[in-house]
C-alpha cells in the first residue's frame, strides 16, 4: 500500500474513534445528569411528604409544580397622643398604600418569585417596604419592614389641625409575628395562605405566639409650628396565645380566621427632644394583636382566593402618652398546579 494512503487511512480511523468516544462521553454525561436530577427530585419528594399529618384533615397536592400570580396591597397607619410643652398634641401618620404584582414558580414546596412595584418606575414611590413570610403547619412567621419618608402626617393641637408632612419626618418600623399551632397535624395555616397543603375537613387550633415591634421615628424642628426636633426609638417583645380555625363548607372552599394577641413583656423606649432625653412612662398591659383571614376556592388544577394579615400594637396609657400602630396587607392570588 502506498505509505501516504496508509497514513491517510490511519488518520480517518483515529478521527472516527475519537468521534465515537466523544459521543459516548456525551451520552455518559447526559445519563449522569439525569441520575443527579432524579436523586434531587427523590430528595425533594421525600422532604415534601416527610411531615406527618392526619390525612383525613389535610393533604399534600399530588402535582409537582405550582405557578401563582398575585396582587399585593399594603399600608400602615399610626396615631400618637401626648402632652408637649403643656399642650395636648395628637399626631396621625398614614403611609402611602403600596400596590405590587408578583409571580412565583414552585416545585415540591420550593418556590422562586419576582415582584414589581409599578409606582417605582414613575419615581413617585421612594419609600421602601420588605415583607417576608413563611407559613408551616407547626411553625410560621411574618416579618414586615418599612422605611417611610413620604407618609402623610397631621398634627392636631389647640383645636387646630396642621399638615406637617413636609417637616422632614421619617420612620423605620419592623414588625415580627411568629406562631406555633398546637393542633398542627389536623390544622393547616399554609392551606389558607400559601396553598402548599389542602385542608380537607374543618378544624381549629390553639396558637402560641411571640411578637416584636421596633421602630425609629425622627422629626426636624419647626419654627412655624414651634415644635422642637424629636427622636423616638422603641423596642417591644411580647408573648401570647390565640386561636385559629379553618372552615371547609365544601370540598372546594376554605375560609380561615385567626386571632393572636400578645402582651408586651419587655419594653425599651427612648425619646430625645432637642438633644435632651425625656422619660417615657411605662404601662401595663401594652398589647400587640395579629389578625389573619383568608378565603380560597379550588377547582380541578386551579385555585384562587384572597388573604389578609393585620398587626396592631397599642403602647402607653391614656393621660400620658399613647401610640397605636396598624400594619396590614391584602393579597389576591390565582394559581395552577401542574
Amino acid at each position: 500500500m502506498n505509505p501516504r494512503a496508509f497514513l491517510l487511512l490511519l488518520a480517518l480511523v483515529s478521527l472516527s474513534a475519537n468521534a465515537q468516544l466523544t459521543r459516548d462521553e456525551r451520552l455518559d454525561s447526559l445519563i449522569g445528569q439525569h441520575k443527579r436530577l432524579f436523586r434531587i427530585d427523590s430528595l425533594l419528594k421525600l422532604m415534601f411528604y416527610a411531615k406527618q399529618f392526619d390525612t383525613a384533615y389535610i393533604s399534600r397536592p399530588s402535582e409537582r409544580w405550582t405557578v401563582k400570580a398575585r396582587a399585593n396591597i399594603s399600608g400602615r397607619m399610626s396615631r400618637s397622643e401626648g402632652v408637649l410643652e403643656g399642650q395636648s398634641v395628637r399626631l396621625r401618620r398614614t403611609s402611602q398604600g403600596k400596590l405590587t404584582f408578583s409571580t412565583s414558580v414552585g416545585y415540591r414546596g420550593i418556590s422562586l418569585g419576582l415582584s414589581i412595584n409599578p409606582a417605582s418606575f414613575s419615581g413617585k414611590d421612594r419609600d421602601m417596604e420588605l415583607n417576608l413570610v413563611s407559613y408551616g403547619n407547626k411553625l410560621g412567621f411574618e416579618i414586615a419592614y418599612e422605611d417611610s419618608k413620604r407618609a402623610k402626617t397631621e398634627m392636631e393641637t389647640g383645636g387646630s389641625t396642621y399638615d406637617i408632612s413636609d417637616l422632614g419626618i421619617s420612620s423605620r418600623m419592623l414588625n415580627l409575628t411568629a406562631y406555633y399551632a398546637l393542633n398542627h397535624r389536623r390544622f393547616s395555616f399554609p392551606a389558607a395562605f400559601s396553598q402548599s397543603y389542602i385542608q380537607r375537613r374543618s378544624c381549629g387550633s390553639v396558637l402560641f405566639g411571640v411578637s416584636y415591634v421596633g421602630g425609629h421615628t425622627r422629626a426636624d424642628a419647626s419654627a412655624a409650628y414651634q415644635t422642637p426636633s424629636m427622636e423616638l426609638r422603641t423596642s417591644n417583645f411580647g408573648l401570647g396565645a390565640g386561636y385559629g380555625y379553618n372552615y371547609v363548607p365544601h370540598r372546594k372552599w376554605l375560609v380561615h380566621l385567626s386571632l393572636l394577641p400578645t402582651v408586651i413583656v419587655f419594653k425599651s423606649d427612648r425619646m430625645e427632644r432637642d438633644g435632651e432625653v425625656v422619660e417615657v412612662a411605662r404601662h401595663f398591659p401594652d398589647v400587640d394583636v395579629a389578625l389573619r383571614a383568608a378565603v380560597a376556592y379550588r377547582f380541578e388544577n386551579y385555585f384562587y382566593g384572597a388573604t389578609f394579615a393585620g398587626n396592631t400594637s397599642r403602647l402607653g396609657s391614656d393621660g400620658q402618652m399613647v401610640s397605636v400602630s396598624t400594619k396590614w396587607r391584602l393579597r389576591l392570588v390565582f394559581g395552577v398546579r401542574l
